[in-house]
């Protein structure tokens, strides 16, 4: 068993972070799409 897995509501804590980082990135990431496509001439 790995050390990540020793303590699963320690895990379950982290991955819940990491998945609200990663959704807030692809957030800005759409935005940042959209406004470099209405940039085009």
């Amino acid at each position: 068993m790995a050390a990540q897995d020793a303590n699963p509501a320690r895990e379950n804590e982290r991955l819940r972070l990491e998945n609200h980082v990663l959704r807030e990135e692809r957030e800005m990431l759409g935005k940042a799409k959209q406004f470099f496509a209405s940039q085009r001439p």
